[in-house]
């Protein structure tokens, strides 16, 4: 079944809505989450001239700040790091490969049902991993 770019939509289960995960989350968790399932579900297999957009259901994606800073999100950098964490905390997302060990290695994340655990107060279901600091201008100098 192919689809259209103007016809995506995200598709939210009953269990996820009635979350309490779910209702906790502020506009930009919000967002992203939207952002996520409708990757989820939707691939262009046409060319970027003629693009042919497909249902399908990988079991992961990449949270792109590029596409979420243009139409229809409008978001700010620091409003998709705080999305992200959200969801991480929350139990909705998980990190499968992090990101950052080099130019365009981004991060990937896929659905986890470790929303339906969490509850107003717990500790985060799952946290980013720091950055590793490499390269020699990082390295604090050792003590002789």
């Amino acid at each position: 079944m192919s689809m259209k770019k103007e016809d995506r939509y995200a598709q939210y289960q009953k269990k996820l809505i009635h979350s309490q995960a779910f209702q906790n989350l502020s506009t930009p968790g919000h967002k992203i989450l939207a952002y996520v399932k409708m990757q989820l579900l939707i691939k262009n297999i046409g060319t970027k001239k003629k693009p042919n957009f497909v249902c399908i259901n990988p079991k992961e994606v990449q949270i792109l700040y590029g596409s979420l800073n243009k139409s229809p999100w409008f978001m700010s950098n620091s409003a998709i790091t705080r999305g992200i964490d959200q969801l991480l905390h929350k139990g909705l997302i998980k990190v499968v490969e992090q990101g950052g060990r080099a130019k365009g290695h981004a991060s990937i994340f896929s659905t986890s049902d470790d929303y339906l655990k969490w509850k107003k107060g717990d500790p985060p279901v799952s946290v980013r991993r720091p950055y590793s600091k490499r390269g020699f201008c990082l390295q604090t100098p050792t003590k002789k």
